[in-house]
Order: structure tokens, then sequence, then C-alpha cells
């Protein structure tokens, strides 16, 4: 993700505005960002959880995990409650829940270039942010708590039975 916000520094420094979580590597991401110039609008925010988690989440407009292996990440499916498209890899089970040019868009993973184009089409297209958006939540109503817990009750009570 960083090598492409940093191969177009010129174009995404003045359409986008990232932030990145996680709590690993945080050294040799703080490193990429400062080496490319990229601080004035990219933010390393380290480990996000909390009422910080639901902030990020209330403003954010596209969620970006591009992963080299996952299962099915919960990030995803709480991005996807807050009405977010997405842009991740279709390794695990993100390809059950991101149906692209749905609710978001697959791209391999370590391609950057891949990466720069479902960037650029969500700059181009703003008015797809909300429609995918839209898709995603709906899409990821199975995933809720109120969901999974019908489930899981009928499942007991049949064993019960």
């Amino acid at each position: 993700l960083l090598q492409a916000i940093s191969n177009e520094r010129d174009y995404f420094a003045q359409h986008i505005e990232l932030h990145i979580g996680g709590n690993l590597e945080e050294e040799k991401l703080q490193a990429f960002i400062r080496h490319h110039n990229l601080s004035d609008f990219v933010t390393f925010m380290g480990w996000v959880s909390g009422n910080k988690k639901t902030e990020c989440l209330e403003w954010a407009h596209i969620y970006i995990l591009p992963s080299y292996n996952e299962g099915l990440p919960i990030g995803i499916l709480e991005a996807m409650s807050y009405r977010m498209p997405i842009i991740s890899t279709p390794v695990g089970g993100i390809p059950e829940v991101v149906e692209p040019y749905q609710n978001g868009i697959l791209v391999q993973p370590g391609n950057h270039k891949e990466i720069s184009s479902a960037l650029h089409y969500f700059i181009d297209n703003p008015d797809l942010i909300s429609q995918y958006g839209e898709a995603s939540y709906t899409k990821a109503q199975p995933y809720f708590p109120e969901s999974v817990m019908g489930s899981l009750c009928k499942v007991y009570n049949d064993l019960l039975k």
C-alpha cells in the first residue's frame, strides 16, 4: 500500500488522507513514511482499539487491507458494518464477503499497481463509495452478533432435542 502511494505521491497527496493501524513492523512503516516524504497525508496510528477504532470507522470512507494471508478478518466485517467499500486481497475468506465491483475491489497481494488502480477507481467515482458501502452493509448483516446468536441458539436447541 505504501509503495503504491509513494509511486504517485503528488497525485495521492492531493486526493487522500491515509491512516494506518497495526502493531507489526512499526519502525519499518514509520521509516518508509519519512523516507518517502508521505507524512503530510499518511499517518501511522499504531494499534487502534476501543473509542479510537470507533472514531476511525466513523470518519473513514474506504477500508484497505492488502494482506498476504488471512482467515476472515474482523476488521473487514467491522468496516462493512460502517458502510465502507473494501480494497483487499483474495486470500482466506475475504472473497466470501468482498464481491469485486459490488462492495469492493480485490487486488493481488503485493501488487502495488492494482492497489493504486483501486484507489484511483474510488477517487474518480466518489459516488460509488456510498453505493459500495451500502452493499457492504447488506453483505455484513449475517455476521452481526444478533444474526450469529440466533443461528447458534438454533444449532444448540436442535442438539438438545
